[in-house]
């Protein structure tokens, strides 16, 4: 697999150790089985716990955003984590059954990369990936709920900024698709040419700043450690 190169050690440990923050803190934010189920994703290596936080980045450069009083704010963020890791874990379990069917060994999560590197330019920024909705337009024969086929055109909520299928590879920043052998035609048709443009943009180069991203989960953890959100 191709890596982002503005992925560093120095930053990854940063973010592990805010995630670590954050798993501590559940408790005391969100009702028992919310907070079962949100550390059940946080601690999970395949949660995208790097492009949450740059969701975080993206909300702060929205004007409608920076309106917001700070207690809006703080719901708003625990509300973020908590959809995202609903998602996530309804999608792994549905998984968990599909790949007890030999047909489906090539979607395996353990070989995140293997059609990108035939592709031969994707290094798993995310950036194509990073959409609250997009085009419901999936191809004949998919599998996948019908719920979560609309959930890919409306999107999981008002404040989240990628897609709902974004998971991350092995807790290293490298985006990952869990549903990537059922994936709708749109993503089908992003190419080489929209990939260069997309890592070409200034301000997609800013989401990908190791400094932003430890800010944004400093962001986040500080919402965490105040009142609880029941």
């Amino acid at each position: 697999m191709q890596r982002d190169p503005t992925s560093q050690p120095s930053s990854a440990s940063e973010l592990q150790k805010l995630r670590m923050a954050l798993l501590k803190s559940l408790p005391e934010i969100y009702p028992k089985s919310a907070a079962r189920m949100v550390a059940d994703a946080l601690a999970d290596p395949l949660f995208p716990f790097t492009f949450l936080l740059r969701n975080v980045l993206v909300l702060h450069t929205e004007s409608n955003w920076r309106r917001l009083p700070p207690a809006a704010k703080k719901t708003a963020l625990l509300r973020l984590l908590r959809e995202r890791s609903s998602i996530f874990c309804r999608v792994k379990d549905w998984l968990g059954q599909k790949m007890e069917e030999p047909e489906l060994c090539e979607a395996l999560l353990a070989d995140p990369g293997k059609g990108a590197e035939q592709l031969g330019y994707c290094i798993h920024c995310g950036g194509c990936c990073e959409i609250a909705s997009g085009l419901p337009d999936f191809p004949a024969g998919v599998e996948i709920p019908s719920a979560w086929m609309r959930l890919f055109g409306t999107g999981l909520g008002p404040y989240h900024r990628f897609c709902p299928f974004l998971w991350e590879a092995d807790g290293e920043g490298l985006s990952l698709c869990a549903i990537h052998a059922w994936r709708p035609n749109p993503c089908r048709l992003f190419a080489e040419e929209e990939c260069r443009f997309l890592l070409a943009d200034p301000d997609f180069k800013a989401l990908r700043d190791p400094a932003a991203l430890v800010h944004a989960g400093s962001c986040l953890a500080t919402c965490c450690q105040a009142n609880a959100l029941r």
